[in-house]
């Protein structure tokens, strides 16, 4: 199957963006399994704000804000996110905590890519990714993927 995504060359980091995407529908899946779905009206923003971790070298962060979720999905209405790179079909906002508090081998493997981005302790509500998947440069759908337990929240057009 060919895929409909625009293309990246992968782990190029980008400076924070901007950008706002109204969903139609969602669907939530755990463990291989779509556990939740339906229709949403789900609007997710994106601003920059200015980054209070001087020690990583991150002057700006990505401030997504997200209104009208629907009443049975858990997840902040609001998350920071501390860097903006490619990957092959996706852009990804994403925050890399200490060991620690890594569980799932995704963020294992973006700890080893491209280090650690904060000191602050995950919350079980807070996304550590953002993917955000483009065609001809329009946001198709932004997913949020969770660590412990792995859960990925994905919000289409």
């Amino acid at each position: 199957m060919e895929n409909i995504y625009d293309k990246f060359e992968p782990f190029i980091q980008l400076p924070a963006q901007e950008f706002d995407f109204r969903s139609s529908r969602h669907e939530v899946w755990e463990n291989g399994k779509m556990i939740n779905g339906g229709n949403s009206n789900t609007n997710i923003s994106c601003v920059k704000t200015l980054s209070d971790e001087k020690e990583f070298n991150i002057h700006e962060k990505s401030k997504i804000d997200l209104d009208n979720i629907p009443s049975n999905i858990n997840l902040n209405k609001s998350v920071i996110f501390d860097l903006l790179i490619t990957q092959t079909d996706r852009l990804q906002l994403i925050s890399v905590p200490d060991n620690k508090f890594i569980n799932c081998i995704g963020l294992q493997a973006m700890k080893l890519m491209i280090g650690q981005t904060t000191n602050k302790i995950p919350l079980l509500s807070n996304p550590y990714c953002c993917s955000i998947f483009l065609k001809e440069n329009k946001i198709l759908k932004i997913s949020f993927s969770f660590d412990n337990p792995e859960k990925l929240i994905e919000f289409y057009k």
